[in-house]
């Protein structure tokens, strides 16, 4: 019998712990962040100090929203956790992250590096989520094909370039 999300969510919560992760809600505040195609995000800890921090938006910070939802995309953001920590998260790609509004403006490299990182965040959640036994793939997929897409759109990538 396949485990329920529930308890993909409590073994993936368990799998943060270990690694020293701290998960943290946030309500959404702005529009923009509630048009952000992504749902939440990943802070590193240069140096380990403060902890490294996954922060999920919500509606009501103390009641999750979609159950599926919060587990896909709390498992990409420890994709991103993943990719920071295997050293794949490069000091060039960390200095174009911020400010988002600058994206559009950055060089074709630079724009590529976020959409490789956004890629690989998936690719590194799909093997978390399978290690957990989960199962529902068609969602998974949709959501990772949307959410790159979205990442595209707004890194003015078009459909050119790799396949993601």
């Amino acid at each position: 019998m396949s485990p329920t999300l529930a308890e993909i969510r409590i073994a993936l919560e368990g799998r943060l712990a270990e690694e020293h992760v701290e998960l943290t809600f946030h309500a959404w505040i702005t529009a923009e962040e509630v048009a952000d195609p992504e749902a939440g995000y990943f802070v590193p800890a240069p140096g380990g100090v403060p902890a490294p921090r996954i922060v999920l938006y919500r509606t009501h910070v103390q009641h999750p929203g979609n159950e599926l939802d919060e587990l896909l995309t709390l498992a990409h953001e420890f994709g991103h956790y993943r990719s920071f920590a295997a050293g794949q998260r490069t000091k060039k790609y960390e200095a174009v992250l911020d400010p988002r509004d600058a994206w559009p403006t950055r060089s074709t490299e630079e724009r590529q590096l976020i959409l490789d990182e956004e890629a690989r965040a998936w690719i590194y959640a799909r093997s978390e989520l399978d290690a957990l036994g989960f199962m529902d793939w068609a969602a998974f997929d949709k959501r990772e094909v949307e959410s790159l897409h979205q990442y595209r759109l707004r890194l003015n990538l078009g459909l050119r370039g790799r396949p993601w």
